[in-house]
């Protein structure tokens, strides 16, 4: 075997290069990698204890069929408990939205964010 190969048939590395196992993490929905979103840069671990803690933290959920990130693990939660809606709110923009030529109630879901909106409704006569 030349000085060229490991012993595992691979080429050698070049000076400075070194193999390290880390841990990535993936949502088990979307296969959304965690990291920073903004800048592309997936979040590499050097530990499952560090993993989890940090995704936790940043709102990720980890169970024993895997993990999720924030929105797929909301929805999924809607979709098996049932919605978290608050009270209806009346809308406030007057007619600035094209579709609400009549007075609107809006609410939005506190797990998931899904909205709904209707007509409000009115109430004729004093007290």
């Amino acid at each position: 075997m030349s000085d060229d190969a490991t012993t595992s048939g691979e080429p050698a590395l070049p000076a400075g290069f070194t193999v390290e196992t880390c841990i990535v993490v993936a949502c088990r929905t979307c296969q959304r990698a965690y990291g920073d979103e903004e800048e592309g840069v997936t979040v590499h671990f050097s530990g499952l204890d560090d993993a989890a803690r940090t995704i936790t933290a940043a709102g990720w959920w980890v169970t024993q069929q895997g993990t999720q990130c924030y929105d797929c693990a909301a929805s999924e939660a809607c979709a098996t408990l049932g919605h978290a809606w608050p009270d209806w709110a009346l809308c406030r923009c007057e007619g600035r939205i094209p579709a609400h030529v009549q007075q609107m109630e809006f609410r939005t879901c506190a797990g998931c964010g899904e909205q709904e909106e209707r007509r409000a409704h009115t109430t004729t006569g004093g007290a």
